[in-house]
Parts: structure tokens; sequence; C-alpha cells
């Protein structure tokens, strides 16, 4: 990776160069500001290191001033800097994206650049989805349904994510339910968010995501990567005809009936999307679904949650018809899966690496991609699964 290293000092910018040709990456060396930014008109690299205190413009200044050209979001920029650390905020404010004191030390700089790296990685597949899509748009998605783009990007989500793709299914499948209880004006809008609601998981390292996913603890890096989805979600939806509503619903998607939660904005109440609220309790459902608690205990822990539901829409949730219990399950080798079938556990590799995650429905892409694991991976087999016609619970 092209990284644009913009340090005045010359021993600390040897230093730093060498140390990112140590990790792989091709540095382009500035000796001040002025002259990055003509640098930048030509190409605009991945990643900017910048030292804060130049000759001439500040590197506060250039920050600013890169956040201001046509492309100006592109970049990741880790500042270098000696500064206390109460104004340390300021630099963040300019547009950089993290930072690393001074003096360097060596192993906190190689971390600090494959935290970017990470970053810079799930960027570049967003954008790389967004141009899918909007090549989709041209070429098929105008020409046929909206229901024939989104079963497009689900299946494309299966592929990329399947972790994601699993808790889409699982949570269109509670929100089906739930809207047979009620009468929506738009219950088109809702499903769809519903199926769609995890696509800007594609933008997290798939390591991240599993731990999410399984509601492991992150580190606050990785809650930051994993909490951006909706927003990324979102933002990919928006570029599509007719998907505006359906991206809002997305958008909205972890954001607390009294206001907190995500987005960080003064939207509360019914000033939510109804369809952003009902999301939000079967998505929190789904997760206490995947530890196996019974729905009793799930709908106590939901209820403590002060604050975070419509009342309402949470009363109508709790008070629906229990769903039958779940009956025997059986074990299955990976040729003997049938659609309609649903994975009763993780699949997982001989290493233990999770493939797919359990709550998937078997359906003939599924099963394609269960298949092709098994021949480039040691998968633990039998596994278990439900047979068709065994309700979810």
């Amino acid at each position: 990776m092209k990284v644009l290293l913009i340090e005045d000092d010359y021993q600390l910018r040897m230093l730093e160069k060498r140390l990112l040709q140590n990790l792989g990456h091709e540095p382009i060396l500035c000796e001040d500001a002025e002259t990055a930014l003509e640098q930048l008109k030509r190409e605009m690299p991945p990643f900017i290191l910048l030292d804060m205190v130049l000759p001439g413009m500040s590197g506060l200044e250039f920050a600013r001033s890169v956040r201001n050209m046509p492309e100006g979001d592109v970049p990741y920029i880790l500042a270098a800097t000696s500064w206390p650390e109460d104004q340390l905020r300021s630099i963040l404010e300019a547009g950089a994206n993290d930072y690393i004191q001074k003096p360097i030390d060596i192993n906190l700089f190689n971390v600090r650049v494959r935290i970017a790296e990470q970053v810079i990685g799930s960027i570049q597949d967003r954008r790389r989805m967004q141009q899918q899509m909007k090549e989709m748009v041209t070429q098929d998605v105008l020409e046929s349904t909206l229901n024939g783009f989104i079963r497009v990007v689900t299946n494309l989500l299966s592929q990329v994510a399947p972790q994601a793709f699993g808790r889409a299914e699982r949570v269109s499948r509670i929100v089906a339910d739930f809207s047979t209880l009620v009468n929506l004006e738009n219950d088109w809008e809702l499903s769809a968010a519903a199926m769609l609601c995890q696509i800007g998981c594609v933008t997290i390292p798939p390591e991240v995501l599993n731990r999410a996913l399984s509601d492991e603890v992150l580190s606050e890096q990785e809650y930051e990567l994993f909490s951006a989805h909706a927003r990324n979600g979102a933002e990919l939806l928006s570029h599509v005809p007719r998907m505006e509503s359906v991206a809002r619903l997305v958008a909205y998607q972890d954001k607390h009936f009294d206001g907190s939660g995500l987005p960080n904005d003064s939207v509360q109440g019914d000033d939510i999307p109804v369809g952003s609220r009902i999301l939000k309790i079967a998505l929190d459902l789904d997760m206490l679904n995947q530890q196996d608690v019974s729905r009793a205990e799930a709908f106590r822990e939901l209820a403590s949650r002060t604050g975070w539901y419509d009342p309402k829409l949470l009363g109508i949730f709790t008070c629906s018809e229990e769903q039958p219990p779940r009956g025997a399950a059986k074990r299955v080798w990976i040729e003997q899966l049938e659609d309609g079938m649903v994975l009763a556990e993780n699949v997982l590799s001989k290493s233990n690496a999770l493939l797919v995650m359990k709550g998937h429905e078997i359906t003939p892409m599924i099963r394609k991609q269960l298949s092709n694991f098994s021949k480039n991976y040691h998968i633990q087999q039998p596994i278990e699964v439900y047979t068709p016609g065994i309700p979810l619970g």
C-alpha cells in the first residue's frame, strides 16, 4: 500500500520509512505540507502518516485541507505528535483518524499501522460494494423489481459475510411473524430493511464480525468498526433509487427509544421510524435467542433495558402467541442437507474457525457454500439441524 509520509526530521523520516517498508508498504516521502498537497493533486493514497509540527503549514492545517479536497475523505490519516493529552482532541477534529505519540515506540507504531490497514481494508470493501451496487442498478435492477435487487444483494451478503446473512435471515423471520400482529402502512419497506439490515457488515473484518455476532466483548477499536455497520449499510442503500426509505430504517436500527444509541443525534421516541423500532427489538431478541435462553427469559431481559424500546411495540412482541417448541434435532453430513433444514449449531472447521452460524436456513446457495467449504476445509461433521416444518421459536 502506498503511504504518504510527511515528516521534516530526516532521521525520524528514515526510521518511519524503514518501519513502513518492513510492514510491506511503499512510502512516498515529503518534508513539508505544501509539497505533500502537490503530491495529493497527482495521486491520493489510502494512507497518510502525518507529523503535526511542520515548517510552514502545520499538520492541523494540512489535515483540514485534505478533508476539503474532492477525494479528501479517502485517505486514513495517522498523526504523529508529542502534544500533551489535552490537545489531542484537536487532531481528531481536524480530520485525523488516529494518532501516535512521539518519541515513536516501534511496537506501538506497528500496531497503529496494522489497525490502519484493517480500517482501510474495510473502507475499500465498502467502496467496492457500493460500486458493485451501482453497476447492478445500471445493468439489472432498474430493469427488474426491487425484490430482485434484494435477492441479488442478500446472495452477495451470504457469500461475503455468511454470519451476517444468517442473522438477517433470522431477524426477517421474527419481523415477518410480528407483521402478522399489526397493520403497517409500508410493511414491504420493513421486510426489505430486515433482509438488508446487516449489509453494512461487509465492511467489517470477519474475525471482528464473528466476535460481535457471538456477543463477545470487543475492544474499543472493534466496537467502533462494528457499530458503524448500520450507517455504512444505509449509505450503500441510499444510492439505490426508491430505497431511500429503507436506508433510513437501516440507519436507525440501533437507536434506543429514549434517544440514546446510534446514530448519535436528537431523534427519539415516535420520531424514530417505526420500522427501525421494530428492527431494534427483533435484532436484540435474535441475539438473546442465539444464547439459547427461553422466550420468557429473553423478554424479561428486554423489559429490563429501560428506555431502549418502544413500550407499545415491545408489549405486542411480548404478548404474541408463544411459538410451539422445537422438535427433535438430528445430525447429518454435508451431502445429506436438504432445503428448509435449519442449522441447530455453528458449522466449524477442524481448527474451530466459524464457517456458518447456527440459525441459517438451508437453501440451494447455502448447500453449495457448505459443499465448497467441505472441499477446502476440514469441517466438523456430522452437523446438528432442525428438519423442515419445525418452528424456530
